[in-house]
């Protein structure tokens, strides 16, 4: 099943409406975003016993692909997410909910802060899903 969020806000919620569709059985989520996607996804789950998510990065910064330390091209391969193995991650729970072994904080989250208050910036009576800003040089 594919499964389009229209806002970032739903994905938790979407997670546990699929989760009791299908309880009880093995899962494997396929999170195709940034790192913010995937830690909402995580926070849509309850108990990971029969739950695995495989990350395929279509984010601004995809700060989780930070700890692999260069072996992440296999992040960018659909065969590879389908036929790979999983690994365990540590999860933190912390008071804005659960989060991966990486935090982004300083510029990282200042970054994507203004990027998602900009993102559906109207241009000439245009709305835009994406919006970027490039500096001068």
């Amino acid at each position: 099943y594919i499964v389009h969020t229209r806002s970032s806000e739903s994905v938790s919620e979407l997670v546990r409406f699929m989760l009791s569709v299908f309880e009880g059985e093995k899962i494997r989520i396929y999170s195709c975003g940034g790192s913010g996607t995937l830690c909402r996804i995580l926070n849509g789950i309850d108990s990971f016993e029969n739950i695995e998510i495989a990350f395929y990065p279509m984010g601004l910064t995809n700060d989780f692909l930070k700890i692999f330390k260069g072996n992440d091209e296999k992040f960018k391969s659909l065969d590879a997410l389908i036929e790979g193995k999983p690994k365990m991650v540590d999860l933190i729970k912390t008071n804005h909910g659960v989060c991966i072994n990486s935090l982004s904080v300083g510029l990282d989250s200042l970054h994507t802060e203004k990027y998602n208050k900009l993102k559906y910036t109207s241009i000439i009576g245009i709305t835009n899903n994406f919006f970027i800003l490039i500096p001068p040089s």
